[in-house]
């Protein structure tokens, strides 16, 4: 892909006319900016350029768009000489170079960028798609690959609301959740691009849901799946960003604001509407599971002592009986025996597991049957690195309650999806 003149053009005459005023700066002339003061106390571009923090992110900068304009250029000579499929084969093999390469995940993520902005629209749904395959295959489920995969799911819902005169409101929806998944994978790329922000918990439901996305987006009766897995998904990439083990405690900060306002506060408003049938539902089940969700979001609101471990306690125990009320352990073990499934499944437990009821739920959902497995596995995990969060802090932090109120969006989210049955086509 051509972006313009090389690099090396011109490059001399560049070099002719700011050598001089670099090294003058450097010497201590003063050269203001035409027309503009300074701020008193400010550092000298030369303090600037001596600082070795300053010149180190300027370089790793420079290497990065280097770096993409590099990849984009090997592409293009990649594909021009080559047949599609040895194409995608070079490609995959460079890209794995890349990745595993000291700064791999910046660049090659700086490269996607690149790419993005050359692509025309009517070519978006062809670009997200090859490159989320791409990056799957490079990376794994991680932070490249949810980013990429939220891309493709946001360009095919596009595509089809540009397609309509006037998209149904379950559509526009879909689009809103599409539009936050990207913007939240985007936030987490451009900081923690290889592992610290966004992990392969929710990074192997985004690639499952990306596939439900592609299988039905065009289908309007498959539109009720998609949006309930669609929150659970959105929910569950707050939860994997705020209780990440390896991410910088400011970036946490600011990751729980972004989840605040995204994730939280849209389903708080709407959550009495959406969450109506679910609670009927609930309380036919177990009139103490209602109860339990209830007194976890009133103990976050409180604030009091413990609150944030009472209220994520509270979450897990609603989830836990939900799951037990509604697949018993009789009726599990005997699907488990007829349908001569893995033993590994029981995880050396006696009785089923979080992960095998969710199964046994799932067991007769159409497509989204592998989706809705995944989220059950990533909302175990996400509990359980929530739980030595909260046991490890003496007081809960805003970042901390954040998570928790994630965490309880995410309760609520995945027992719709379980529980709520008109949402789903049957085998």
């Amino acid at each position: 892909m051509s972006t313009g003149n090389s690099p090396n053009e011109g490059d001399n005459e560049i070099k002719e006319g700011n050598e001089t005023a670099a090294e003058a700066e450097l010497e201590g002339e003063s050269l203001q900016p035409h027309g503009r003061g300074t701020v008193p106390g400010s550092a000298t571009l030369g303090d600037l350029l001596r600082s070795s923090s300053v010149l180190s992110s300027f370089q790793k900068a420079l290497e990065s768009l280097n770096a993409a304009r590099a990849y984009s250029e090997s592409q293009q000579r990649i594909v021009a000489q080559s047949s599609t499929m040895s194409a995608a084969v070079r490609m995959v093999r460079e890209y794995s170079k890349a990745f595993n390469s000291a700064g791999g995940p910046a660049a090659l993520a700086a490269s996607m960028r690149w790419m993005d902005q050359l692509t025309p629209q009517a070519r978006y749904v062809a670009q997200y798609t090859a490159t989320s395959r791409l990056v799957e295959q490079v990376a794994g489920t991680g932070a490249l690959t949810s980013w990429r995969s939220a891309l493709e799911a946001n360009s095919r819902i596009e595509a089809r609301i540009r397609e309509l005169t006037v998209p149904s409101p379950r559509l526009s929806e879909l689009a809103q959740i599409c539009r936050v998944q990207v913007d939240l994978t985007d936030w987490a790329v451009q900081h923690a691009p290889g592992k610290g922000l966004l992990s392969e918990t929710s990074g192997a439901s985004m690639v499952a849901w990306r596939n439900l996305v592609s299988a039905s987006a065009s289908q309007l009766a498959e539109l009720p799946a998609v949006v309930a897995t669609g929150r659970t998904n959105l929910s569950l990439l707050g939860s994997d960003l705020l209780d990440s083990p390896d991410a910088d405690a400011g970036l946490i900060v600011e990751g729980a604001d972004r989840v605040e306002s995204e994730v939280v506060e849209p389903w708080m408003a709407a959550r009495l509407e959406v969450t109506a049938e679910l609670y009927v539902v609930l309380a036919r089940i177990d009139a103490k599971i209602p109860a339990l969700l209830n007194g976890a979001w009133d103990d976050v609101r409180r604030n009091g002592p413990a609150a944030a471990e009472k209220a994520a306690n509270c979450a897990v125990e609603a989830v836990e009986r939900a799951l037990r009320a509604a697949a018993p352990d009789d009726v599990v073990r005997a699907w488990h025996v007829e349908n001569k499934r893995p033993a590994k499944e029981w995880e050396n437990q006696d009785r089923p597991p979080h992960a095998l009821r969710v199964r046994y739920l799932a067991r007769n959902f159409g497509g989204p049957r592998a989706l809705v497995e995944s989220q059950g596995d990533a909302f175990a995990a996400v509990v359980g690195r929530l739980r030595k969060q909260l046991q490890a802090a003496k007081h809960a932090s805003r970042s901390d309650l954040t998570a928790v109120r994630t965490l309880l969006v995410n309760a609520e989210n995945l027992l719709i999806t379980l529980l709520v049955d008109d949402h789903f086509p049957q085998d």
